[in-house]
C-alpha cells in the first residue's frame, strides 16, 4: 500500500515547486552514485571523467536548490558570516555550493 501511495504522491517533472526540483535533483545524483558504484575502471576508461562531471554537476544542482529553499524558508534565521573576514578574498563564495566545496577540501588535507 505504500509504494502504491508513494507513486500517486510522487511530485511531478513539470511542477515548479522547490520540493518538486529537490525530489528530483536528488533522484538524478542518485543514479549516478549508482553508476559510479558499478563503473567497472578497467573497461571503460573514457567513461570515468564523464560520470565525474555529471556528479559535479549534479550536486552542484541540488545544492543550488537547497540554498533556495534556506532562502525561502529561514531568511533572517541563517548565521553570520563575520568570520569570513579571515580569508583571503580569492577563496571567500558566496553560494552553498562554493562554502561546502572548500569546507570539505579543507577538511580532507
Amino acid at each position: 500500500m505504500d509504494v502504491i501511495r508513494r507513486w500517486i504522491f510522487r511530485p511531478k517533472r513539470s511542477d515548479a515547486s522547490l520540493l518538486a526540483q529537490f525530489f528530483y535533483a536528488d533522484r538524478d545524483l542518485n543514479l549516478i552514485t549508482d553508476q559510479l558504484e558499478k563503473f567497472d575502471g578497467h573497461k571503460n576508461v573514457e567513461q570515468f571523467p564523464t560520470l565525474l562531471t555529471e556528479l559535479r554537476k549534479s550536486q552542484d544542482s541540488l545544492l543550488a536548490i537547497v540554498e533556495k529553499i534556506m532562502d525561502e524558508s529561514i531568511p533572517g534565521s541563517r548565521s553570520s558570516r563575520d568570520f569570513r573576514v579571515k580569508f583571503p578574498d580569492d577563496i571567500l563564495q558566496e553560494s552553498l555550493a562554493g562554502r561546502l566545496w572548500f569546507g570539505a577540501e579543507a577538511s580532507s588535507k
